[in-house]
This record gives C-alpha cells, structure tokens and sequence, in this order.
C-alpha cells in the first residue's frame, strides 16, 4: 500500500571554494533537508529510499532510513535518513538546496 512520509535528510559538512579564492565551510550539523514522498511499503530501519533532487542536473541518490517517528501535526511518519556518502560536494548541495521540493530547516540547538 503506498503511503507519503516525510524524508528528514542528515547531510555531510562541506567546503566551498568563494569567487575570492578562500574556503568557506557549510557546516550542516544542525541542518536537515525535508520533502514529502510517496513508497510503496513503510519502510523499516536500515533499508533504502531512492530520491533526487536538482532540475538542471538531477542528482540521484539512495538515502539510509535511521528511525521512523509518527508526526501527530502532519498525520504522516517522518523518516530520519543519512546521506549516502560521507561527503557531499557543492553540485549535489546546490542541487539540494535549489530543489523546489526540498526545505532546508534548522534544527532547534
């Protein structure tokens, strides 16, 4: 049975080189990305979720499901999930973060 939940995506800690040449870093600890998806099946801990992100170059990838929550406010599970690779470069957080689905939020410290 299909269903929508929430993915709640953890992403790595990146470095972008500035027009000016220096280094900035993007620290994306308290950071998440979220987009409402439909699977086909609820998905347990541990298993794989396939999504995308990005309009001029997709950028596709397979997400690891942390742990499953129920949201009461949204009537829908929130799937915490963790980046495939440990490092994400600037095109694929650019892709990210320019994806009309997906919201970046903070988390509250």
């Amino acid at each position: 049975m299909e269903m929508s939940v929430e993915i709640e995506l953890k992403i790595p800690t990146l470095t972008v080189k500035k027009d000016d040449g220096r280094d900035t870093r993007i620290n994306n600890q308290h950071a998440r990305f979220r987009k409402v998806v439909q699977v086909p099946a609820f998905p347990q801990p541990g298993s794989k979720i396939k999504l995308s992100a990005g309009s001029d170059v997709r950028l596709e990838f397979e997400c690891t499901v942390l742990r499953a929550d129920w949201h009461e406010e949204k009537q829908l599970f929130v799937l915490s999930c963790k980046y495939p690779n440990t490092r994400i470069f600037s095109h694929e957080y650019e892709a990210l973060l320019n994806d009309r689905e997906w919201e970046r939020t903070e988390l509250p410290s």
